[in-house]
């Protein structure tokens, strides 16, 4: 019995409609999602479902013309433009490796350090670091002799100062996936820290972190009981202080907490003194902004290039953004795609993104763009452009490359653990999304029938747990894999 046995016309396409639906075939679940003809969510949310072959015919469309939230699986867009625009992954365009000088300021006793962005967001001081750490900069002073500097001056000019994206809820930026976006970054732009009860029932819970302090935090408000869990963390955006309140059982282990960051530059300088201090050498001034020092009479000598890193591989960050689904390294990257037109802010990028979607067919009303990651609540795609991009992607000669770096189903990424039954492992490759009452997938799969499709599946302003969401997304893509 085939699923969708007919094609329905429709102007411009031969569009299969999930009205020929065949209900005895689909499984119980995605059976009470249909309603006379379309899906329907009991809770009130919308459904879009758009599948074509990679050839452009049109095999199922349900809302495909409606403009729903595709959350994370914006970073489709993002990365497609970015092997566009900037090149494949052995172009010059993707980004340097960070930079250290060393500057002598006038009547300075001792040289300052200029620690200077490039947009690498691999950065990072971890203990088992291979690649773009942080220790090999303060290795290279040491190895320079160097025992004593002046100030260390963080340099992130680059891009526009640290900023959010436009439309990203308040709510979120105090949060890892959250924090500010800056061409200087060291991992991800996040603050871990540890919270433990304090020492006795009525007494404050115990706040460290595992690096460089990254702002103050009042815990005077949160108290220490017997048994439980039921902390609240507050911080305004911008701000240089954060607030826990409620309460932490007695009994509780250390809690793992990641911060965002208002000011991840800085945050950087602070890391980087951490590390010259473990190595003896002695700060005498300040971490301090390099475009807020006040210029001094006499010009400072010409910068002396101390280090830089490696150019780091492109894949590190590309597997962040489709399998981890790393905010922060895709709003990089849209700077990246900026910087191709010789821009410092998103605007350009983002200019590069829609650009790619009318070249695959979108009309400019099908979509609103306004950061890179989705996470902005003013992002709106419809299904048919999302998979009209994934269809002409399949056509570029980057498309192995690039699709290459999709997550697999019941193999890694965020669909680790999505459609580990009933499908073969890795034939879906797609991204996912969710958003707060949105949830999303979209990609590519092979049917049974050996036969490839782009897809994409959104349910917005639903009322539905992003379990219960996620799999009823994945009982619909499993029945058409099987029978396609």
């Amino acid at each position: 019995m085939t699923l969708w046995p007919a094609c329905l016309p429709r102007p411009h396409t031969a569009a299969c409609t999930i009205t020929t639906l065949v209900l005895a075939t689909l499984p119980a679940s995605a059976q009470s999602l249909i309603t006379e003809g379309d899906l329907a969510d009991p809770e009130g949310g919308r459904w879009g479902i758009s599948v074509m072959a990679l050839d452009g015919t049109s095999f199922v469309d349900v809302n495909a013309d409606a403009r729903l939230a595709p959350a994370s699986t914006l970073k489709l867009v993002t990365t497609a433009a970015a092997f566009e625009h900037i090149g494949n992954l052995d172009a010059e365009r993707w980004p340097k490796g960070t930079a250290l000088y060393l500057q002598q300021e006038a009547g300075a006793p001792y040289p300052s350090l200029v620690i200077q962005g490039t947009g690498d967001a691999n950065l990072s001081n971890a203990a088992d670091c291979e690649e773009s750490c942080l220790s090999d900069l303060a290795d290279a002073v040491v190895a320079r002799g160097i025992t004593d500097i002046q100030n260390i001056d963080v340099d992130d000019s680059l891009f526009q100062r640290p900023h959010w994206p436009d439309g990203w809820p308040h709510d979120d930026l105090r949060f890892a996936y959250g924090t500010s976006i800056s061409a200087l970054s060291v991992n991800d732009a996040v603050a871990k820290a540890e919270v433990r009860p304090g020492s006795s029932l009525g007494t404050p819970p115990q706040l460290s972190w595992r690096d460089a302090q990254a702002f103050n935090v009042d815990t005077s408000n949160a108290t220490t009981t017997q048994y439980g869990f039921d902390l609240e963390f507050f911080m305004q955006p911008g701000s240089n202080w954060g607030e826990l309140t409620g309460t932490i059982g007695l009994s509780t282990g250390p809690v793992q907490l990641s911060f965002g960051l208002s000011d991840p530059s800085l945050h950087t300088g602070r890391l980087l003194h951490d590390q010259l201090t473990r190595k003896g050498v002695t700060l005498h001034g300040l971490v301090r902004r390099q475009d807020e020092v006040t210029p001094v009479a006499a010009p400072p000598e010409a910068p002396e290039l101390l280090f830089q890193q490696d150019r780091p591989d492109p894949r590190t960050t590309l597997t962040e953004i489709l399998h981890e689904s790393n905010n922060f390294h895709a709003e990089v990257l849209l700077h990246h795609l900026s910087m191709t037109r010789d821009d410092q802010t998103t605007e350009a990028g983002i200019e590069l993104m829609e650009d790619i979607l009318t070249e695959a067919g979108a009309d400019r009303r099908d979509f609103d763009i306004s950061d890179a990651s989705g996470l902005s609540v003013y992002n709106r795609v419809t299904p048919d452009t999302m998979t009209g991009l994934l269809v002409w992607a399949a056509g570029q000669d980057w498309y192995e490359a690039w699709s290459g770096l999709l997550a697999g189903n019941g193999q890694d990424g965020t669909l680790e653990y999505r459609l580990t039954r009933g499908v073969q492992s890795g034939v879906v490759r797609a991204k996912s999304g969710t958003l707060f009452g949105a949830d999303g997938l979209a990609g590519y799969f092979t049917a049974r029938s050996g036969r490839q499709y782009a897809f994409a599946i959104y349910l917005s302003n639903s009322a539905l747990s992003h379990g219960v969401a996620r799999r009823r997304i994945d009982e619909v893509l499993e029945e058409m894999i099987n029978t396609f």
